[in-house]
């Protein structure tokens, strides 16, 4: 969670960066919630695209994406990871905002 909230504060103060020129919350939270969304999506493809490497759907020759199935697998496996980390930044961003 201390990485998680660590990452939130992050966001939170680029959208208040970037954001500057509205006061309003709301559209700041909508940026978060956008963002949060896009990057649980990115997530969802990328253990979708594993499901299918695995299977040999994609990379039955042995290659994905221009390297090992392995290689692409692990690339995915840390996609994933930092995708969902910071999805659930940009939530605690939201709720700092909405606060």
């Amino acid at each position: 969670m201390c990485l998680i909230d660590c990452l939130g504060q992050g966001f939170e103060a680029a959208i208040n960066t970037v954001c500057c020129c509205s006061d309003s919350s709301e559209s700041k939270a909508n940026v978060a919630t956008v963002s949060a969304g896009l990057l649980a999506l990115t997530a969802i493809v990328s253990f979708i695209l594993i499901i299918l490497i695995c299977t040999g759907v994609l990379g039955a020759s042995g290659m994905t994406f221009g390297m090992s199935n392995v290689a692409a697998v692990l690339v995915l496996l840390v996609t994933i990871l930092l995708s969902m980390f910071l999805s659930g930044a940009c939530f605690a961003a939201k709720r700092e905002i909405l606060r």
